[in-house]
């Protein structure tokens, strides 16, 4: 344990301080042996990557749940950011291929009330300590790859059109 923890007077927030550092550790931990170089921004208080490995698609919660669906319901890193009005689901996705037809896929997403994270930007994830984004099923595991960007923009492609 710590000095500076290990002195503090009241023995429950020692625990508590603690047990977010690990979850802190913990989080930064997977993220950077999933996605890669991870750091701490302090404007949004998250943890952030590069999207460089994955990308992001944005979507109204609405929306977001009508892909899911179309998806399969399935267990998706999927997190929410945000409340109320402005709340978006934020699915994370692997890097289009070259077989991919990005173009087309950027102009059906023009269609859509989305955001899609692109190459290189920087991308804020669930961080202990900061409630603003809330993994849907508990952070990934590593155990399942990405999901295809080509198969979370048709999805979402497809919800829209009904």
């Amino acid at each position: 344990m710590p000095a500076a923890v290990a002195t503090t007077a009241d023995p429950d927030r020692t625990w508590a301080a603690v047990s977010f550092l690990e979850k802190y550790r913990l989080h930064r931990e997977l993220y950077q042996r999933l996605y890669g170089a991870t750091r701490y921004d302090r404007p949004t208080r998250a943890l952030t990557i590069r999207a460089h490995c994955v990308r992001a698609v944005m979507v109204p919660p609405l929306l977001g749940a009508a892909a899911h669906a179309v998806l399969g319901n399935r267990r998706l890193p999927i997190y929410t950011v945000g409340g109320g009005s402005t709340m978006r689901w934020v699915f994370l996705s692997a890097c289009p291929t070259p077989h991919d037809d990005v173009d087309r896929l950027e102009i059906e997403m023009l269609r859509v009330p989305v955001t899609t994270v692109g190459a290189g930007a920087e991308l804020a994830l669930p961080t202990p300590g900061d409630g603003r984004r809330i993994w849907m099923y508990g952070p990934p595991d590593g155990t399942e790859p990405l999901p295809p960007f080509v198969d979370i923009t048709e999805a979402v492609s497809r919800s829209r059109r009904g």
